[in-house]
């Protein structure tokens, strides 16, 4: 079997950065004799050191030719679900000419895409793992298994960055298709597993589809770290005990809390220093 990886190497992500680089890191690990393994990389995208030393094919994934496929494939979530639906029926009866194969006959889903169908399938991939939700999943053409990480617009959508400005309807449109269509849905939790099969076990989402798969601490983590970074890190002439929570500047990260908590510890006499680091995401 031939596995496709489409990882989320931004390291902006954080959390799912080292979600990514762990599991393309084990699945080099465990894949058998007969099996192999294809990383697909995003435009412009270079594989991380920890992962650039496996004995891994590593592919760009090439986006569509022109000007307009380009746009289309930086922006096509962003549009409205209709309009989007609208374009892509007429990029599919425009493809559908050049190509023998219907695109629902692929896998089932009109949801194809047979310039991407064609992609994966001149690669001779038979599965795809993802690492996070995107709609390229559904698009594929080729049987997958999806990470979702949190079902936050579901849980607490009173927060603006899950639920502002159509994103709560962009995040529903996307979560939705990924996990109806996949064939096997990785979660972080019992908990996750638990809100998959809440929320969308009436799409046709079966509990034995929906497998728990903890997060684990990243290999490079391990790792002695150079000069040039202790340089840089001691730069922050931090105490040499603190609280430690990298994470965005989100409100649901409540950070908020963190602070009032060691308002309370620091009225009862204790000191507790706390440091924060992660991306400004407004």
């Amino acid at each position: 079997m031939k596995i496709g990886v489409i990882p989320n190497l931004d390291r902006v992500g954080g959390g799912l950065y080292q979600y990514a680089v762990t599991l393309v890191d084990a699945l080099a690990e465990a894949v058998g004799a007969d099996d192999s393994v294809v990383v697909f990389l995003y435009g412009g995208e270079e594989p991380p050191p920890q992962i650039a030393r496996l004995p891994l094919e590593f592919v760009p994934l090439r986006a569509r030719p022109g000007v307009f496929g380009r746009a289309w494939y930086a922006t096509a979530d962003r549009l409205p679900a209709r309009l989007r639906a609208a374009v892509r029926n007429v990029l599919s009866r425009h493809r559908a000419s050049a190509n023998t194969t219907s695109p629902a006959s692929i896998s089932g889903s009109s949801e194809v895409d047979p310039y991407w169908a064609e992609f994966f399938s001149s690669h001779g991939v038979d599965m795809l793992v993802f690492t996070t939700d995107v709609a390229l999943s559904y698009t594929s053409g080729v049987p997958y298994m999806i990470a979702i990480h949190d079902v936050q617009h579901r849980l607490q959508p009173g927060f603006p960055e899950v639920s502002a400005d159509g994103e709560w309807e962009r995040r529903e449109e996307r979560i939705s298709k990924c996990v109806r269509n996949a064939a096997l849905v990785l979660v972080d939790s019992e908990v996750g597993r638990e809100d998959i099969l809440t929320f969308y076990g009436d799409m046709g989402v079966e509990p034995e589809a929906v497998f728990v798969l903890p997060f684990q601490p990243a290999a490079y983590l391990d790792t002695a770290v150079s000069h040039s970074g202790r340089s840089a890190f001691e730069a922050y002439h931090l105490p040499g005990r603190y609280l430690f929570y990298p994470a965005a500047f989100w409100p649901h990260k409540n950070h908020l809390r963190i602070v009032e908590a060691l308002a309370i510890v620091r009225e009862r006499g204790h000191e507790v220093p706390l440091v924060l680091v992660g991306p400004n995401t407004g």
